[in-house]
């Protein structure tokens, strides 16, 4: 079955309406991939879901982004956020930044860990508004990443 069968006509239809504001036919692809995989997410602790979504509409661009690190690495979070930090570019002005973070089931996000989250958004303008949420990967991997998925509205 295709995954994108789950999601009725009307939402389908918007999220390509989000995607619109993309700059790129490659950006508007991967912005409406991860905004799929986003809302179809199976194992969701913290969810985000199509209203989440809903921030991203009207004028200014959206990119989108994902980036992973080693699960086992013990300063995995502080990792994955410099990730964050240098694709988010500190020279673009955004208004509204998503997050989303997917672990490994075998190696849980500890309570600590978000704390690097915490530093992440303490460091944006005070305008900014940001959205996060946590989904768990079942698949077993001889590599397991911790991930996030990103979603990012520049200002215009």
């Amino acid at each position: 079955m295709n995954k994108n069968t789950e999601l009725s006509a009307e939402t389908m239809a918007f999220i390509d309406t989000i995607c619109e504001n993309s700059n790129t036919l490659s950006e508007r692809e991967n912005v409406k991939r991860l905004i799929l995989e986003i809302l179809q997410h199976k194992h969701k602790l913290i969810n985000l879901d199509l209203n989440d979504i809903r921030l991203f509409q009207g004028e200014g661009s959206i990119t989108a982004f994902d980036v992973s690190v080693d699960a086992s690495d013990e300063a995995r979070m502080k990792r994955l956020v410099e990730l964050i930090s240098q694709k988010c570019n500190s020279d673009s002005t955004f208004c509204k930044i998503l997050i989303m973070l997917i672990c490994p089931q075998n190696n849980m996000l500890k309570i600590g860990e978000m704390n690097e989250l915490a530093i992440l958004f303490d460091g944006f303008n005070k305008d900014v508004q940001s959205v996060w949420g946590i989904a768990v990967d079942e698949q077993e991997s001889t590599t397991p990443k911790l991930r996030g998925i990103i979603l990012i509205k520049e200002l215009l």
